[in-house]
């Protein structure tokens, strides 16, 4: 029932002979449905825009957002996930662009690195596409894409599995506050220790949930860095990084 709701109103969207000022997203809605964009992202993007008091303009933005993922080949589930949880947190329309903008060019570096990664030591290709979207979050999150792949020549010639659970590491020391130096000088050196995924994770873990333990601090280097800002705080809300780690699905196929 809740389909079909959206389903109408989304129909009733295109259908609808509307004022000048609303001409831009039917247009927006149309280009998205041609362009190959599913009708359940579009929906979900206009109804939760529309019931925010979105101005068109800016949602038409949004649906600009998806169409250039569809049209990059950059998964639009991705992109309109970043959307949904902008307006979630009533981030300014502007911002919100500017956000899943920003994540789909980091996809598409993600993609270079990967082919990049390839051709040299990566043991499994094609992939699943969840190493490119775990470098995407990462370089979202303000890594540098050279850097990563310095990161991943500090073990070369291992599973796929190992490169993504290490890279959700790092961005997940970064989103607790880490600096970026501290949390890749951290992982370059398990890397190059050939630690397992396991321990990785738990002394990732043992950082985030110990974070003035002096051991912690050794292995980190002293000092706390400043984290880049995904979207700007509005009054009353909480800012967050996108992670690929437990309890957040991020994944979603390339639709």
């Amino acid at each position: 029932m809740k389909m079909r709701s959206a389903v109408t109103v989304l129909a009733a969207l295109c259908a609808l002979e509307a004022p000048a000022h609303a001409a831009t997203l039917q247009e927006r809605v149309r280009a998205a449905l041609k362009s190959g964009v599913p009708r359940s992202q579009v929906s979900l993007v206009v109804n939760d825009a529309k019931a925010l008091g979105v101005p068109d303009a800016g949602t038409g933005d949004m649906l600009g957002v998806m169409i250039r993922a569809r049209r990059d080949d950059v998964p639009v589930k991705v992109i309109s996930g970043k959307i949904v949880e902008g307006l979630s947190k009533h981030v300014r329309a502007d911002r919100i662009v500017d956000a899943a903008d920003r994540l789909e060019h980091a996809w598409k570096q993600s993609e270079t690195l990967y082919r990049q990664m390839a051709g040299h030591f990566l043991k499994e290709v094609p992939g699943s596409g969840e190493f490119e979207e775990a470098m995407a979050i990462a370089i979202f999150n303000g890594m540098d894409p050279d850097g990563l792949l310095s990161l991943y020549r500090t073990a070369p010639d291992m599973r796929e599995s190992y490169y993504i659970e290490g890279t959700m590491a790092l961005t997940s020391l970064i989103s607790s506050g880490r600096s970026k130096e501290q949390s890749m000088s951290f992982m370059k050196k398990e890397f190059s220790e050939h630690r397992s995924i396991e321990e990785i994770q738990k002394r990732t873990t043992e950082i985030m949930e110990h974070p003035h333990d002096d051991t912690m601090e050794h292995e980190m280097g002293k000092g706390h860095g400043d984290t880049e800002m995904n979207m700007p705080e509005q009054p009353g809300m909480e800012q967050e990084h996108i992670q690929g780690g437990p309890g957040m699905d991020v994944h979603g196929g390339r639709d």
